[in-house]
C-alpha cells in the first residue's frame, strides 16, 4: 500500500505538470536569468563604448603619463624622442626632469621621457609599445628593461585588467585566454563604476609625475625596520621565480615582439638590467641570476641590439628595498644612463 500511494502521488504531480504549466516555468526561469544576463550586457556595452571615448581611463597609470608626453610633443616637436619601458624599477629609477639639456652629437636637443609601468613586464611593455605607433607617436630610441622577477612570471590578470577592448588581440597571443577575456569581463563588468569614474574625472598626472615622466614620489631614505619590512615583501614577490628562474615561451616572444615592433616603425631598440643590490641578489637560486644575464645578452646578440647592464651602478643605500631607487640613487642612475646612451647615439646607435 505504501508504495502504490508513492506511485499515485507522483502520477498525479506528472498529470497536473500541464503544457501550460511548464510553458510558464520554463518563462519564469527564464526571466530569472535574463536580468543578470541583460544587466552585464549592459555593463560591457557601456565600458566598450566608455573605452572608445575615454579609452586611457581602463589603464590610468599609462593614460596619465601619455597626457604629459603628448604636451611635451606638442611643445618641442621637432626634437628626437628618447623613450624608457619597463617595470617599477625604471619608474623609480629613470628621473629625467633631473637631467641637462641634452642634444644629439649634431646638436639637435633631445626629449628623453620615462614611460614605464608599474608592474610591467614583457607583454605590458609590448602593450604599451603598441599604443604608442597605434597613436603615431615615433620615438628615435626605445630603451626596454627587462626586469627578472616579472620576465619569469607577469601577472597575466594585471595584463587583462590594463587591456581596452582593442588591445584584447594585443595581448591574447601571450596571456592564457581563460586568464584573459574572465578578467577583462570581471573588471568591465564588477568595476564598471571605477571605470566611468576614471573616464569622466581623470586625476591629474602632475601630482603623481613630473612633465617628463619622472615619479614625484621618491622617498630620500628609509629607516631600518621600513627597509627591512619591504626587503622582506620583495623576498616574498619575486623569491620562488628568482630561486628557480626560467623564461616563459609567451614572454620570450613578447621581449622579441617588442624589438621587431620597434624596428618596424623605425626606432632604434636596446635592452637594459636594472641595479639590485645584496639583498636583492640573494633571492636567485644557484646559477639563476647568471642564467638571467645570459638570457638578455643573447637576445641582444641575436637581435643586433645593445644591452646596459646597469646592475652595479647603484649601491645599497641609494636603493630603497635593494632594486627601487631612492631619490639619490634615482638621479645617479640617470646621469649614468644617459652618459651610456650618448656615447651609444655617437658610435651610431
Amino acid at each position: 500500500m505504501h508504495l502504490g500511494r508513492n506511485a499515485f502521488t507522483i502520477g498525479s504531480l506528472r498529470a497536473a505538470a500541464s503544457p501550460a504549466l511548464r510553458l510558464k516555468t520554463q518563462r519564469a526561469l527564464r526571466a530569472v536569468w535574463a536580468f543578470p544576463l541583460a544587466v552585464m550586457a549592459l555593463a560591457v556595452v557601456g565600458a566598450v563604448a566608455t573605452e572608445g571615448l575615454r579609452g586611457e581611463s581602463v589603464d590610468p597609470e599609462y593614460g596619465a603619463r601619455i597626457t604629459l608626453l603628448r604636451t611635451q610633443l606638442a611643445s618641442y616637436p621637432d626634437r628626437p624622442l628618447f623613450l624608457v619601458v619597463g617595470s617599477s624599477r625604471v619608474v623609480a629609477g629613470f628621473a629625467p626632469e633631473t637631467l641637462p639639456a641634452l642634444s644629439t652629437v649634431q646638436g639637435r636637443p633631445i626629449l628623453p621621457f620615462n614611460l614605464a609601468r608599474m608592474g610591467a613586464g614583457p607583454v605590458t611593455n609590448y602593450l604599451t609599445l603598441t599604443r604608442l605607433f597605434r597613436d603615431d607617436i615615433r620615438p628615435v630610441w626605445v630603451l626596454i628593461e627587462l626586469m627578472p622577477g616579472i620576465l619569469a612570471g607577469e601577472d597575466s590578470a594585471a595584463v587583462a585588467r590594463r587591456c581596452a577592448a582593442r588591445d584584447l588581440p594585443v595581448a591574447h597571443p601571450y596571456v592564457p585566454l581563460d586568464k584573459l577575456y574572465p578578467e577583462y569581463l570581471r573588471e568591465r563588468t564588477v568595476h564598471l563604476a571605477g571605470v566611468v569614474q576614471r573616464a569622466w574625472n581623470p586625476a591629474d598626472p602632475a601630482t603623481q609625475y613630473g612633465p617628463l615622466g619622472g615619479y614625484l614620489g621618491l622617498r630620500d631614505r628609509f629607516d631600518t625596520a621600513e627597509r627591512d619590512r619591504l626587503v622582506a615583501e620583495q623576498a616574498v614577490c619575486y623569491g620562488p621565480l628568482l630561486r628557480a628562474f626560467a623564461v616563459p615561451p609567451e614572454a620570450d616572444r613578447a621581449v622579441r615582439d617588442s624589438v621587431r615592433l620597434c624596428r618596424d616603425h623605425g626606432a632604434r631598440v636596446g635592452l637594459l638590467m636594472m641595479p639590485e643590490g645584496i639583498d636583492f641578489r640573494r633571492l636567485y637560486g644557484p646559477g639563476c641570476e647568471q642564467r638571467f644575464v645570459e638570457y638578455v645578452v643573447g637576445v641582444g646578440q641575436e637581435l643586433e641590439v645593445p644591452v646596459i647592464d646597469a646592475r652595479d651602478w647603484l649601491a645599497e643605500d641609494e636603493l630603497a628595498d635593494s632594486h627601487h631607487a631612492l631619490r639619490r640613487g634615482a638621479a645617479t642612475f640617470t646621469s649614468k644612463l644617459i652618459r651610456e646612451v650618448l656615447g651609444r647615439t655617437a658610435a651610431g646607435w
